[in-house]
């Protein structure tokens, strides 16, 4: 693979992230949903253990994660204007997302009995709330990693 600083790598790696988080609530609610059964826990889990590697990977080894929530105070004039654009770029996704995901969920409250259906599988709900919570805090750094040029922020 390339270097953790070339432009291939970090698209490589946030892409995987992000596939993996959507992959890990997918597989956790075709779980809830096949009455718990364990087979469907094993894709269940080779997504999550990709997603906690990629995360890793390109987050917390370049110390991206600790740059996005790190206090205003302790960055320079440049840092600042790089978390700001990274932050107004990945909420403004955020509230894209998560207003796809109540007009769905909405249109299908409308048929006759889906409420049924969604007050029985309440738990399958707790995953998406999950992993929006999760998205929420790592969309700011995938938007630092893809548009800095120098990922060293261990600093």
């Amino acid at each position: 693979m390339e270097t953790p600083k070339s432009k291939g790598y970090r698209y490589f790696y946030v892409g995987l992230h992000l596939a993996m988080l959507f992959c890990t609530i997918l597989f956790f609610i075709i779980t809830v949903f096949g009455d718990n059964r364990p087979i469907y826990l094993i894709p269940a889990g080779i997504s999550l253990a990709v997603l906690i590697f990629s995360g890793g990977r390109i987050y917390f080894k370049t110390g991206v994660w600790a740059f996005v929530h790190r206090k205003s105070e302790q960055m320079d004039e440049r840092e600042l204007l790089l978390a700001r654009k990274s932050l107004q770029k990945a909420y403004s996704g955020f509230t894209v997302v998560i207003l796809a995901f109540i007009a769905l969920l909405s249109y299908g409250l409308s048929f006759k009995g889906s409420s049924e259906l969604i007050k029985c599988n309440s738990s399958a709900l707790w995953f998406l709330v999950c992993g929006f919570i999760y998205l929420a805090h790592s969309l700011p750094a995938a938007f630092v990693v893809l548009n800095s040029e120098y990922l060293d922020f261990r600093s």
